[in-house]
């Protein structure tokens, strides 16, 4: 039976997705700590603040929405959540006037948890699928290994890219603009595009972001 035969219950596939994403990013987080410094309880704290303010905004428009029944264009909410987040981040990054380690910390932190986030929903949903008395059919076809290298460059791209856009807003918050211009590119460029283009190009960002935060912290 090849790969593309197979079945597999996708509730239970994409628990464990999360948890080698929270494995991965634990990776990085030990390789930031041996490269440069460890964590600080700012940084946790930032990324706390962060995690929870970028929450708030993407879920309170949902309210909104229903109460006043106003629905703006795809694009125009895409645009507007997406800068309220890096705004939220830029104020955050300049108060606490961060440098490029604990930048970086910050990224990883609100990486991390929105991951542990993540994985207690796909935890709570596989359990409540399997207790229900007619539990919906999550069966499909075999979605691929969870370390090909394509899902894991994919992973690693989206560490990459929470990284980056803390590195990026404390060297300069001007920069959140590259951030904004980026990511909302990349979001309506893949969903208008081929399959092959539409798996590659948010991989691509991440690496991209990263190089130049590198590029601008190390020249």
């Amino acid at each position: 039976m090849t790969g593309a035969d197979r079945q597999i219950n996708l509730g239970e596939y994409r628990l464990r997705e999360q948890q080698r994403n929270v494995i991965l990013t634990l990776i990085a987080c030990a390789g930031l700590g041996l490269l440069v410094s460890g964590p600080t309880w700012g940084s946790l704290g930032l990324a706390i603040v962060q995690a929870s303010g970028a929450l708030a905004i993407l879920v309170l428009p949902l309210f909104v929405v229903a109460a006043v029944g106003f629905r703006p264009s795809a694009t125009a909410a895409l645009v507007t959540l997406q800068a309220m987040v890096e705004l939220l981040r830029v104020g955050l990054v300049t108060w606490a006037d961060l440098g490029a380690a604990e930048a970086a910390w910050m990224g990883l932190w609100s990486h991390l948890l929105s991951l542990v986030g993540g994985l207690l929903f796909a935890t709570i949903a596989v359990e409540v699928n399997a207790a229900r008395s007619d539990p919906a059919d999550l069966t499909s076809q075999y979605p691929g290994s969870l370390v090909s290298p394509r899902r894991l460059l994919a992973s690693v791209s989206d560490i990459c890219n929470a990284v980056a856009q803390c590195l990026l807003v404390a060297w300069s918050p001007w920069l959140v603009l590259v951030i904004i211009a980026t990511r909302t590119t990349t979001t309506l460029f893949s969903e208008r595009s081929g399959t092959g283009i539409r798996t590659w190009i948010p991989v691509a960002d991440g690496y991209a972001l990263l190089a130049l935060a590198l590029v601008l912290w190390l020249k």
